[in-house]
């Protein structure tokens, strides 16, 4: 059985709850069963009686599945933060969210846990509870008996379960500005891109690839082409048809690795020739998001051109058709990444091509 609160709950602190209804959940769950549950699942239903406030908390607990770190007839203490905690993380635009990586999130689940039936009233000034993530928790009590976890206060009252109990604190445990900064410098592959209407509104990976390239000292001859193919970001667009994101991997060779291994007449037929060019891009470009590891030794990717690349790997070296991969991963925000390549992967032919003359500056 759940007892949603066991003090006044219209005043806690002086922080607002308007948003939690617990009378609402008290209500709903007198018609539920007074059954014991293992306290996983009877934190997931005081989670979902209420209205909302915490249905952050109850969504990321959900995407962790962090089941399998409980068991069944064990005791637990979940400190649940409020909505609005969450909510400050999150861009308004553009930019990075912590909760899109799923390693962090399921860290921070584990880290508003602890082994043990926790009572308010039982605590003392100084102690110390170890999380199921392995962090640890300095209670803070007040001689009026104001509480905090490692700073963050919490709101009076227990709310006790079969096996467990519940407390609300009014911010995340172990989440600060820092820990978020060194976060989005790991996963930049997270952050969403800033909207940008040049050069290709319509593709967004693309432009922003023109963007990193553009601000590179070494491929002056991809930005040529790039900038003198207008078609080929009609190959690229940012979203399908039910407009879910389209996320895509380009391989850049670099200007040295352009000039070593393509011929002058190509090259000078690459200037003039636009169609040669997006035949050339495309064959540089797969429409999806591939990440170093997702390469097997002797497996096959396939380009937006249709032709097929052959993967090898020994030791720590990838080569693709033979070409050194001399940079992996290179984050386009959360559209895609980019490879740095030592070589091209194809050369263009004009082979069944229509002429099409547009000569690059």
């Amino acid at each position: 059985m759940i007892e949603l609160g066991t003090k006044d709950e219209s005043d806690i602190g002086s922080w607002k709850l308007e948003e939690i209804d617990l009378d609402f959940g008290r209500r709903v769950f007198e018609a539920m069963s007074n059954e014991s549950k293992p306290f996983y699942e009877e934190l997931i239903d005081v989670l979902s009686l209420l209205k909302s406030g915490t249905s952050e908390f109850r969504r990321y607990f959900l995407q962790a599945d962090v089941s399998k770190y409980f068991i069944d007839d064990g005791e637990y203490t979940a400190f649940i933060p409020m909505d609005d905690a969450f909510r400050k993380w999150y861009p308004i635009d553009w930019g990075f969210n912590p909760f899109e990586v799923p390693e962090f999130v399921r860290m921070t689940i584990l880290n508003h846990v602890v082994v043990g039936k926790v009572k308010q009233s039982s605590v003392k000034d100084g102690g110390i509870l170890t999380t199921l993530g392995g962090k640890q928790i300095i209670i803070k009590k007040t001689p009026n008996k104001v509480l905090s976890l490692n700073g963050v206060p919490v709101f009076d009252g227990d709310t006790p379960t079969s096996h467990g109990n519940v407390w609300f604190v009014r911010d995340i445990l172990f989440v600060n500005s820092a820990v978020v900064r060194s976060l989005q410098k790991v996963h930049k592959d997270k952050e969403t891109a800033p909207l940008v209407t040049f050069p290709w509104y319509n593709s967004q990976f693309l432009s922003h690839v023109f963007t990193e390239l553009e601000g590179r000292d070494d491929f002056n001859l991809l930005v040529e082409y790039l900038n003198g193919t207008n078609a080929f970001a009609d190959n690229l667009p940012s979203h399908d048809e039910d407009f879910s994101m389209i996320r895509y991997s380009f391989f850049a060779p670099t200007d040295e690795a352009i000039n070593r291994s393509l011929s002058e007449d190509i090259l000078d037929e690459l200037k003039a020739n636009e169609v040669l060019r997006k035949q050339f891009l495309m064959d540089h470009t797969v429409s999806s998001r591939l990440y170093s590891t997702d390469f097997v030794d002797g497996a096959e990717i396939e380009m937006i051109s249709g032709k097929k690349v052959l993967i090898h790997k020994k030791n720590d070296a990838l080569y693709l058709n033979q070409v050194s991969v001399t940079d992996e991963d290179i984050f386009i925000y959360n559209l895609g990444n980019m490879f740095i390549l030592d070589g091209v992967l194809f050369t263009p032919t004009l082979e069944n091509e229509e002429m099409t003359t547009t000569t690059v500056s």
